[in-house]
């Protein structure tokens, strides 16, 4: 189980480094079909 912490360093990651990178990779997952 992850704590609070962790999501807010994983969340801070995300909005410095991360969605750019998430963001292709859903776009992806919804297009494909």
């Amino acid at each position: 189980m992850l704590h609070i912490s962790t999501f807010s360093r994983i969340g801070a990651w995300f909005r410095e480094e991360g969605i750019p990178l998430l963001h292709e990779q859903v776009l992806k997952e919804i297009h494909r079909d």
